[in-house]
């Protein structure tokens, strides 16, 4: 079954008391992937979880996964700015995966889930980073 089908029957349900948010992954105006935000019903926005992360296989090792990645932490960074920490996981033979999500920071936990290792990300939310030490671009000293 296509990942975007899976990823909208869960969202349409509440798969696993969470709410889901598909996001379509695009390059130049044109589909190339999908994926999904998460977070639990009853605490939204702590924990969130990326799930179904996928770019098409013809657009792969062309930088759109890496590019895709970091708007999708935009996102939920900009939906949950309650959010601590960010969990994923990848089948444990695609390392290619794996290295992109530790150059991104995610570590892999001792954790599993349906067989794959679990990867966490934790977040600083400006809320709790405090106020900018860096100027408004716009103004003149």
């Amino acid at each position: 079954m296509p990942i975007a089908a899976i990823v909208l029957a869960k969202a349409y349900v509440g798969a696993g008391n969470r709410t889901w948010t598909p996001l379509l992954i695009e390059a130049g105006g044109t589909p190339i992937g999908v994926s999904a935000i998460c977070t639990a019903i009853d605490d939204p926005g702590r924990e969130c979880w990326v799930f179904h992360y996928f770019i098409d296989e013809a657009e792969q090792g062309k930088g759109h996964g890496r590019a895709a990645l970091e708007a999708l932490l935009a996102e939920l960074q900009a939906r949950y700015p309650a959010c601590v920490s960010v969990c994923l996981t990848v089948h444990p033979e695609n390392v290619p995966a794996q290295r992109l999500y530790e150059s991104a920071g995610f570590v892999r936990t001792r954790g599993e889930q349906d067989g794959e290792p679990v990867y966490r990300l934790e977040l600083v939310s400006a809320a709790r980073r405090g106020p900018s030490t860096v100027g408004d671009p716009g103004q003149r000293e």
